[in-house]
């Protein structure tokens, strides 16, 4: 998906997490089971340009499945989303926002979800 020198970066959903590096494999440790992470990139601004300007990329579209639910984790921020309250749910709140980004790296990562 990111072309070049793109950098990683996982933190704990709270915001007053640390954030952990990856080792030398790119591997993430202290992880813990429970907990809530998010993953962001990023890009090498150089090295997606040149990816545009060679032209349209193929893009695939796989099986539609549901997902949702299928691991510990997503069924875990699938519940976080329904402590929400409808107003912030109505709204789409930060919160909100970053439960169901969560969710759905989640499911597409880890559920077998595209």
């Amino acid at each position: 998906m990111f072309k070049g020198a793109f950098d990683p970066k996982l933190s704990e959903l709270e915001a007053s997490a640390a954030s952990f590096a990856r080792d030398a494999a790119g591997l993430y440790h202290g992880l813990l089971d429970g907990h809530t992470y998010v993953l962001s990139v990023v890009e090498d601004e150089a090295a997606e340009e040149e990816a545009r300007a060679a032209g349209p990329a193929r893009s695939y579209r796989g099986m539609k499945q549901e997902t949702r639910g299928t691991t510990a984790a997503s069924r875990g921020l699938t519940e976080e989303l329904k402590k929400l309250s409808t107003d912030e749910l109505r709204d789409q709140s930060d919160r909100y926002k970053q439960l169901v980004e969560a969710r759905d790296l989640e499911d597409v990562l880890y559920g077998g979800g595209s």
